[in-house]
């Protein structure tokens, strides 16, 4: 899945001497102890599965990994019922711990995925695999796309004068597709920010098919490779990203490249959406640059390019960060899950 970019450099943070260790691009700590980590299955492995129902394929995984001793954590995985979601285990003395669960593609898809964390935790704590299940026989692709069920309706976020809006708003708009007219798409590809933003979104989507593949600490160049394996469905379809806080931000030509190539991906009657980056400047260098660039691209490519403008939201209303001012706080993510949706709803205007 790599993507080789001029001048893109993989960050690594290192040790800090203050109080804090430095972090990561993307906020998380450097050096942590009793890091919690998913040793197996591996991250995108094959699946055989056990049984299919429909369109979606279903199999039992061992799930194996570590963390510190005694912690208690909840295995989540994509399911069925909401019953069988979620599996509690609770490491060892040695910090080992393993169980099997059901995992189910995700509607449409082929790929289940699993999700590892103490109960009640951010996202970003939390440890994600995604898995590509198979059928027996390696047919592997479902006969029929299964529609997409929207997630449960979660509170939307209270509007705020101060709250910018994504450029290029267009009027709110009913939903709900006509008659025989097939519902709109949205595809968010994207690091812990869209992990966080995840389970707003369809909510806010009403009668919109809404997926999300997020992974923490995830860089533009996967991002990228993402997007070029993704199967694009047919008809008006928004591409989101949530992607660049993890990133150099001296690689401005890599972001631009980026933006145009997923403007082309979602065709003449779709349009992409990207976020501007808040973030403390990385190795003395803001991330203004690159956002003047993003909001400069959203003037050229009119109708075809939304910029939801994250740091302008966060500068007038900073309690919507974390204290490590990168991750949102349970609002922000609220508040940045309705700005993607309404840069969704502006799209093709």
């Amino acid at each position: 899945m790599a993507w080789s970019v001029l001048g893109l450099v993989l960050l690594a943070g290192c040790g800090g001497s203050g109080d804090e260790p430095e972090a990561t691009p993307d906020g998380s700590a450097a050096t942590a102890p009793a890091e919690l980590r998913v040793r197996a299955p591996a991250n995108g492995a094959e699946v055989t599965a056990d049984d299919q129902v429909g369109a979606r394929l279903s199999a039992k995984v061992p799930v194996r990994g570590s963390a510190g001793p005694g912690a208690v954590l909840v295995i989540e995985s994509s399911c069925r019922t909401e019953a069988d979601c979620r599996t509690p285990v609770t490491a060892a003395a040695d910090g080992k711990f393993s169980a099997s669960v059901e995992v189910w593609s995700l509607p449409g898809r082929k790929q289940g995925r699993i999700i590892v964390g103490p109960e009640g935790s951010p996202p970003e704590d939390r440890t994600r695999v995604t898995v590509l299940l198979v059928a027996k026989g390696g047919g592997g692709e479902p006969d029929e796309p299964e529609k997409r069920k929207t997630a449960r309706t979660p509170d939307a976020a209270p509007e705020s004068e101060a709250t910018p809006r994504a450029e290029n708003p267009a009027p709110p708009e009913s939903q709900a597709p006509s008659p025989g007219q097939s519902p709109r798409t949205l595809v968010m590809i994207g690091d812990s920010l869209a992990e966080g933003t995840e389970p707003h979104l369809a909510g806010l989507l009403s009668g919109w098919s809404v997926t999300t593949d997020a992974r923490r600490s995830r860089p533009l160049a996967e991002g990228m490779g993402i997007l070029r394996s993704t199967r694009i469905p047919s008809g008006p379809v928004v591409l989101a990203f949530s992607l660049f806080t993890n990133d150099d931000p001296n690689a401005v030509a890599a972001l631009e490249s980026a933006v145009r190539t997923s403007v082309q991906r979602a065709g003449s009657d779709g349009c992409a959406v990207w976020a501007t980056i808040a973030r403390p400047p990385f190795n003395g260098v803001s991330y203004d640059r690159a956002n003047a660039r993003l909001r400069a691209l959203a003037g050229e490519l009119r109708g075809r390019l939304q910029v939801v403008p994250w740091a302008e939201a966060v500068a007038s209303s900073p309690s919507l960060l974390a204290s490590d001012h990168v991750h949102g706080t349970p609002e922000g993510y609220r508040v940045r899950a309705q700005m993607y949706a309404e840069a969704a709803r502006a799209c093709g205007g």
